[in-house]
C-alpha cells in the first residue's frame, strides 16, 4: 500500500541528511536537535492530515501500518500473468517490474533504464573513491538528489519483492515512484543531448514526438477505457496474457448500455467477475439506480456482466443455452467487458 511505502523516501532522506550534517558540521548536539526538529514537525503534519490519528496518535499510527500490511499480504485474488491465472500470493518476484515495462511509454522505459544505469555506475565509482579524506559519496546537492532517488527506487523495489506476499493489479501500488522514473528519464535525455551531433538530437526529439503523438491518439481513441494501456511493443503480446480492467471500471458503461436498451422498471443484473457492481452504480443517477436490482445468483439474472477478473472461488460458467452474448466493450480489438442477456 502506498501509505506504507510512502514512509520509505522520508526515512532515506533523514538518514542521508543526517550523514551530510555530521560530515559538514561537527556540532553533534546541534545536529541531533535539528534532526529531531524535522522528525517532530513531520509527525505533527501527519497527525493533522490523518484524522484517524487524532484521538490516539502513536497507537493508531502503529496499528494502521500493521493492519494495512497484514490485510494486503493476506489478500488473495486471481490474477492473469503471462497468460496464466495464478493467485496473487504465488506471483513471481519480477511481477511488478514486468508490469512496469509493458505499461509505460516505450521512450520513458528506454530513457529510465539508461539514466538509472548511469546512476548505478556513478554510485559504484564513488564507493571506490571513498577514503580518509573523502568519506561521503555525494559531492554536491545534485549528487545528493540523484543518489537519494536511486536509494528510494532500490529500497522500495527490494522491500516489496522481499516482504510483499500478495502482488496484484499490476504495479499500481508503486505509482508514486513515477515522478522518480521521469526524473531518471530526463537525466538520461539531458546527458544524451550534450552530444554535439545535431543528427542525434533531431533523431531523439523526433522519436519522443512520435511516441507522445501515438499515446495521445491511443488515449483519444480508447477513452474512457485508457486504463487498459499497454505500450506498442508489448501490446499484441500483453492484451490476452495480462489483467485488463481489473477494477471493473467498464462495468458502469455496461450498466448504462443495459439501461438504455431495456426499458423495464426493474432489471436483475449480476456479475461473474471480481469487481463489485454496487460500486459501479454509485455514478448512476437516482432514477437509474432504482431500475437496477443487483443479485448474487447469476442463474436468476436478466443480464450478466463479465469484466474478465475471475473470482477466487465459485466462478460461474455461462451456459449458451440460457444466455446470449449481447454487447462487448473493446480496447485494441480485445474485450474488456461483456454483457450476456438471458434468452
Amino acid at each position: 500500500n502506498a501509505k506504507i511505502l510512502g514512509i520509505i523516501p522520508f526515512l532515506i532522506f533523514i538518514i542521508m541528511y543526517s550523514i551530510y550534517l555530521f560530515e559538514v558540521n561537527k556540532n553533534i548536539s546541534k545536529n541531533i536537535k535539528y534532526i529531531f526538529f524535522i522528525l517532530g514537525l513531520t509527525f505533527i503534519f501527519i497527525i493533522i492530515l490523518w484524522p484517524y490519528l487524532w484521538f490516539d496518535p502513536i497507537n493508531n499510527f502503529i496499528k494502521a501500518f500493521t493492519d494495512i500490511i497484514a490485510a494486503h499480504n493476506n489478500l488473495s485474488v486471481i490474477t492473469l500473468f503471462n497468460g496464466e491465472y495464478i493467485t496473487s500470493t504465488n506471483t513471481p518476484w519480477f511481477y511488478r517490474i514486468l508490469w512496469f515495462y509493458i505499461t509505460i511509454p516505450v521512450i520513458v522505459g528506454i530513457f529510465f533504464t539508461i539514466g538509472f544505469s548511469i546512476i548505478i555506475v556513478n554510485f559504484v565509482k564513488r564507493i571506490l573513491e571513498l577514503n580518509d579524506k573523502n568519506q561521503i559519496i555525494w559531492k554536491n546537492n545534485e549528487d545528493f538528489y540523484d543518489f537519494y532517488l536511486f536509494f528510494v527506487v532500490i529500497a522500495v523495489c527490494f522491500l516489496t519483492i522481499k516482504f510483499n506476499d500478495s502482488q496484484f493489479n499490476g504495479w499500481r501500488h508503486l505509482y508514486f515512484l513515477y515522478s522518480v522514473i521521469i526524473y531518471f528519464s530526463i537525466f538520461a535525455y539531458k546527458l544524451i543531448l550534450k552530444n554535439k551531433k545535431n543528427f542525434l538530437k533531431y533523431f531523439l526529439n523526433s522519436i519522443i514526438i512520435i511516441n507522445i503523438s501515438y499515446n495521445l491518439i491511443w488515449i483519444f481513441k480508447n477513452h474512457p477505457h485508457q486504463n487498459n494501456y499497454f505500450n506498442f511493443i508489448s501490446l499484441n503480446y500483453a492484451l490476452e496474457k495480462f489483467d485488463l480492467d481489473y477494477w471493473g471500471l467498464s462495468n458502469y458503461h455496461s450498466l448504462k448500455f443495459i439501461l438504455k436498451n431495456d426499458k423495464r422498471n426493474k432489471i436483475n443484473i449480476s456479475t461473474i467477475s471480481f469487481a463489485d457492481l454496487n460500486v459501479s452504480i454509485l455514478k448512476l443517477n437516482s432514477n437509474e439506480k432504482k431500475r437496477i436490482n443487483i443479485i448474487y445468483n447469476p442463474e436468476e439474472a436478466d443480464y450478466l456482466i463479465n469484466s474478465y477478473m475471475p473470482k477466487l472461488r465459485k466462478n460461474f460458467k455461462i451456459s449458451q443455452d440460457k444466455f446470449i452474448r449481447l454487447h462487448d466493450i473493446k480496447v485494441n480489438k480485445t474485450s474488456i467487458n461483456t454483457i450476456y442477456k438471458k434468452k
